[in-house]
């Protein structure tokens, strides 16, 4: 039996470790957004995800219908703090800006 424990997952960072939360998720069909405070870097993650499925799709590691499903259900907005609703779950990074 498979339990969906969130309708919806938001992302604080779309950086490297934001996209691969990115993939985990899209591919199960989980909607996700993606927040960062710079929207350019929102475009390149989006950007990223688009051409990354789409090697899966030439590698046959991915359908296509798959892809566009995923990309259907991921979304960025270029904000320093989302908002999070009913059910959403937040990651965020927890590194320290500075080992000193």
């Amino acid at each position: 039996m498979t339990t969906s424990l969130h309708a919806r997952v938001t992302l604080v960072g779309a950086g490297i470790i934001g996209r691969g939360w990115i993939r985990v998720f899209a591919r199960h069909g989980v909607p996700v957004t993606a927040h960062h405070p710079k929207r350019a870097q929102i475009d390149q993650t989006l950007g990223w995800l688009a051409q990354d499925l789409a090697a899966d799709v030439a590698a046959g590691f991915l359908s296509a219908e798959a892809r566009e499903r995923m990309l259907a259900c991921t979304r960025g907005r270029g904000r320093s703090r989302p908002r999070s609703g009913a059910g959403g779950l937040r990651f965020r990074k927890a590194l320290p800006k500075s080992l000193h």
